[in-house]
């Protein structure tokens, strides 16, 4: 009698008689590996992060669906999306048991925004981040919550991690805020500094690579300018750079005085008793005579020697006296 032993995995079964009755060929049928348990620790995670990925009850070895084909029974993996992951048993036979899958849950980091991106000196900024449903943001300034402000003084890049219960806490996401600094306050100068009611002084600005902006209405913005006040005025002057920066403000006050007002007398001599008019020019407000009159022109008396004086009011305010003396000889 002869056998012959053939060994096959399950559903490939053949039995072949041969013309001798007691000749057999035997078939081995080798049952399948069952399905591996796998386990995901955690089964959650950020972009960026792993999770560890093992498999129990296969008494051979355990073939994982990456790319390329793991074999360990425990595997660390780290997905940037949402990955199903399947693995199977392969006996000592090398027979393939049914395939079990596990899936690891991406959750994309935070991701931050500066508005405005770039700032001047003294300015602020508002943070915003996305992608944390259900967690709490932190940002490295240590504050909390999904926006913040912020006023550095140089650039700064903030940075900032979500945290959800059962997950942990996410890679730092960055938001850089631009600081651009403040120009200096121009130097500004006056010609003249002191003028009569009625002229005008040129203003002067230096030191500005910018735009200077000056306080007059409506705003002028050429480094140097006329102006006609008609009072005592303080004119401010700023510099704004290319980016928009405004220096802080610069000043110079210009004097405005009254003018003195002339006056002339009918006649440069008269006898005793005659009387003599006094008419007063050259002042664009109100007169006003040492005798309360407020008329240009006033008549006074030669009977004997006197002193007289008239001021011009105006909106910078009273002028100097101008004497007229009467001499009796």
């Amino acid at each position: 009698m002869k056998n012959i032993l053939l060994t096959i995995c399950l559903f490939v079964i053949a039995f072949v008689t041969t013309a001798q009755t007691n000749d057999t060929l035997i078939v081995t049928i080798n049952k399948l590996p069952i399905a591996p348990t796998l386990v995901a620790t955690p089964t959650t995670i950020y972009a960026g992060q792993t999770a560890t990925l093992s498999a129990t009850g296969c008494a051979g070895s355990v073939i994982w669906n990456t790319t390329p084909a793991q074999t360990a029974s425990s595997i660390v993996v780290s997905p940037i999306v949402t990955t199903n992951y399947s693995a199977f048993c392969r006996s000592s036979k090398s027979c393939d048991g049914p395939s079990s899958q596990i899936s690891i849950t991406v959750n994309s980091v935070p991701s931050p925004t500066a508005s405005p991106a770039e700032i001047c000196e003294g300015a602020s900024s508002t943070l915003s981040a996305t992608g944390c449903t259900g967690g709490t943001f932190t940002w490295s300034n240590g504050s909390t919550g999904a926006s913040i402000t912020v006023s550095p003084t140089v650039t700064t890049t903030y940075s900032v991690t979500c945290t959800q219960t059962g997950i942990g806490t996410s890679f730092p996401a960055n938001a850089t805020v631009t600081v651009n600094p403040k120009p200096v306050a121009p130097t500004l100068s006056a010609s003249p500094i002191t003028i009569i009611n009625g002229s005008s002084s040129t203003l002067s600005a230096t030191g500005c690579a910018g735009t200077v902006t000056w306080s007059t209405t409506p705003a002028q913005t050429a480094t140097s300018i006329t102006v006609s006040p008609n009072i005592t005025k303080i004119y401010n002057a700023t510099c704004t750079s290319a980016k928009g920066c405004v220096s802080p403000s610069a000043s110079i006050t210009v004097t405005v005085k009254t003018p003195i007002p002339t006056v002339a007398a009918s006649a440069p001599e008269v006898c005793q008793g005659i009387q003599v008019t006094l008419t007063a020019s050259a002042c664009s407000g109100t007169y006003e005579w040492n005798n309360l009159a407020t008329t240009p022109s006033i008549t006074v008396d030669t009977q004997a020697g006197s002193i007289w004086y008239v001021v011009c009011k105006d909106s910078a305010g009273t002028s100097e006296r101008k004497y007229i003396k009467l001499n009796l000889k």
